[in-house]
């Protein structure tokens, strides 16, 4: 019965201890019982060998108890060599054990292996006269992610963040099932340890608790979480609509319906105008909203085109420099109620929020409390560049002009008027006109890594020197960095490659860029640049790149340009690297007022004549039009932030 040479299959019925698959029967090839692990083992236990009945297969760790392995081989001496079934099951196969190859080498040892329950190996059982280990299972651990709110409307979405995490399996998503107290219940798989947001839509008016546990793989469930919304009927929409810091409306997620004025997430901290779509700064008592602060009238925007700029830093606030320049950064760059575009607002949008009902302040101070005196807007009075539009608010709203050199309230806006268009009582526009592509943009505050491909250290500096004017004529919040080479001696990874004029350009088809983000791949080009994928599919030597071979695109460490300029001029320079920051061509942009349509016909015979291009480029590149699927030329929509005013001097337009 003990036959060195009998071998059995894996068998276990009980579903406690395999994995969901029991195995084989008598597959192997044996006497005294049938040939698999459960029918040996049984028999051994029933013949009571060394007076003992509790008999089992091993481990595949208890294996590893025999040490030195030289002991084995004494007190085994039949066992060598040949392979064993352990009861050890594999982790992620069903189908699988583990089973042991013994060596006679005494270096080799133990080896584990992975093997089919069909296998046929040996058997060699053990037994202990100690309490079997106990393995506990846990539960798992359900969290709220983010404080919900306590009230609610009715219809309107209500939300609770949640994540479970199973400590017996991290890599489950334990499912989550929350009862919101109304008779209705939401099953929420797939919740991640990183959070999940439940929502529901409550119906009627009321008091609700809701409840939520979670249920792991293994059966157990966690604690239970609940909580108490107040629900009740939308008022009446208001001119106004609160908004906490966390950028979220009143009423909606985890901001309350009626948010208190403070700095916490939850918490009032701008105002939204339902009438324009606009959302307002609020003002407060302290720090660096504070109503008392005051700011001249600053912007460096102005001075590129000879407008009067203002005053840097001349008033009198805390938090920030003191100029409305300044102030619109810092508040930008602490993310004020969940954005980054905020901005000074034009005198028309300042007059928007004025409410002229015979009191004081001549606005709603419900919406807008800490108003007092005079507020900038950004539009500067055309009869005399030195002064700037604001608005009283406490004289009955009324605007005049004040000079930039002063110093006054700020109250920031953000977001497009729903009644689009410039002031009329300003001649003002911007000194580059600018039409970003908003599917190729960077990132704001982006490093670009500018490489040269060829030509001359003194070349490769004139035109470096001409592109850092974008980081400042332009207020390009990017940094632009020259490389060279990376730490192994390789070519640096450049998300900008520029080939420039000389003996070793092979280029003689123009002068033509990328566009933004397309650069780093391959990208679109308005002049039609396209890769040749051979020059760029070339092995990645492990020596010079490192891990730069496995995290970036080929072509980023190769010599293909992204930017490749015929001429050296000022114009070519800056026009090129303005697709490379992202900028189509600025005759493109909505706000256009050039008479095209009767003219459309001279434009591309111009361009045929000239540049030898043919309909189809011309349209593009001219007209910014792609055909449709009829063959029609349409012009795709650009988002509404995504352009400034038209500026007929602009270096982006393609001449």
């Amino acid at each position: 019965m003990h036959d060195r040479d009998w071998t059995y299959s894996w068998y276990e019925p009980d579903t406690n201890k395999n994995s969901g698959d029991a195995g084989f029967q008598n597959l192997g090839s044996c006497s005294g019982s049938q040939c698999d692990t459960y029918a040996y083992t049984n028999a051994v236990n029933a013949n009571a060998l060394c007076g003992a009945t509790n008999w089992r297969l091993p481990t595949e760790d208890e294996f590893n108890t025999y040490n030195p392995f030289s002991l084995y081989k004494t007190y085994f001496p039949n066992n060598l060599p040949s392979k064993f079934w352990s009861s050890t099951l594999y982790f992620n196969n069903s189908s699988k054990t583990w089973g042991v190859a013994i060596s006679e080498v005494d270096s080799a040892g133990f080896g584990g292996r992975s093997a089919s329950k069909n296998r046929l190996y040996n058997v060699q059982l053990v037994r202990e006269d100690r309490l079997p280990e106990i393995y506990f299972e846990y539960p798992p651990n359900l969290i709220l992610s983010v404080k919900p709110a306590t009230t609610a409307y009715v219809n309107k979405n209500y939300s609770v963040t949640l994540k479970a995490i199973d400590s017996d399996d991290p890599l489950s998503n334990p499912e989550i099932v929350v009862t919101w107290g109304d008779g209705t219940a939401t099953y929420q798989g797939g919740v991640t340890s990183n959070g999940t947001s439940i929502d529901h839509t409550y119906t009627s008016p009321g008091t609700y608790t809701w409840k939520a546990i979670a249920n792991s793989t293994n059966g157990l469930s966690s604690q239970e979480l609940s909580g108490t919304v107040q629900v009740s009927n939308e008022q009446v929409v208001s001119r106004y609509t609160k908004v906490c810091n966390n950028g979220k409306l009143a009423g909606e997620g985890s901001c309350p319906v009626d948010p208190v004025l403070g700095s916490a997430s939850n918490d009032w901290a701008c105002t939204k105008d339902n009438k324009t779509g606009l959302v307002w700064e609020v003002k407060t008592e302290s720090g660096l909203h504070d109503m008392y602060n005051r700011y001249t009238w600053y912007d460096p925007w102005y001075s590129l085109s000879l407008l009067n700029n203002g005053k840097k830093n001349g008033g009198s606030c805390i938090g920030s420099q003191c100029d409305t320049y300044a102030y619109t950064n810092a508040v930008n760059k602490e993310k004020f109620c969940g954005a980054k575009d905020w901005r000074v607002p034009t005198i028309g949008e300042l007059q928007s929020i004025v409410k002229n009902s015979g009191a004081e302040p001549s606005i709603d101070a419900t919406f807008f409390p800490n108003t007092y005196s005079f507020f900038w807007s950004s539009t500067t009075y055309p009869g005399q560049k030195s002064n700037a539009w604001g608005t009283y608010f406490y004289t009955e709203g009324y605007s005049n002009f004040s000079a930039k050199s002063g110093s006054a309230a700020v109250r920031l806006v953000r977001g497009q008027a729903k009644s689009a268009g410039r002031d009329p009582s300003s001649d003002e526009k911007p000194a580059f006109g600018l039409v970003l592509d908003d599917d190729l943009k960077w990132a704001k505050g982006q490093q670009i890594r500018v490489r040269f491909v060829n030509g001359s250290f003194d070349n490769q500096k004139i035109v470096f020197d001409k592109l850092k004017e974008w980081e400042t004529v332009a207020k390009v919040n990017l940094k632009i960095v020259w490389v060279t080479k990376n730490k192994f001696g390789g070519k640096a990874v450049a998300d900008v490659r520029i080939r420039i004029p000389g003996t070793d350009n092979p280029d003689t088809t123009g002068t033509h860029s990328f566009v933004g983000t397309g650069s780093q791949i391959n990208g679109f080009s308005p002049e039609g640049l396209a890769v040749n994928e051979s020059q760029i599919a070339q092995p990645c030597d492990l020596k010079l790149y490192g891990n730069d071979c496995f995290v970036v695109n080929r072509m980023m460490i190769s010599d293909y340009p992204s930017i490749s300029y015929q001429y050296m001029n000022t114009g070519d320079i800056l026009h090129e690297f303005g697709h490379a920051l992202g900028f189509q061509h600025e005759h493109i942009s909505p706000a256009v007022d050039i008479p095209w349509v009767d003219n459309t016909k001279i434009v591309t015979d111009y361009y045929k004549l000239y540049q030898g291009w043919d309909e189809e480029k011309t349209m593009l590149n001219v007209f910014g039009m792609n055909k449709d699927a009829n063959g029609k030329y349409v012009k795709p929509e650009i988002c509404k932030t995504c352009y400034s005013p038209y500026d007929s001097t602009s270096i982006r337009i393609k001449s």
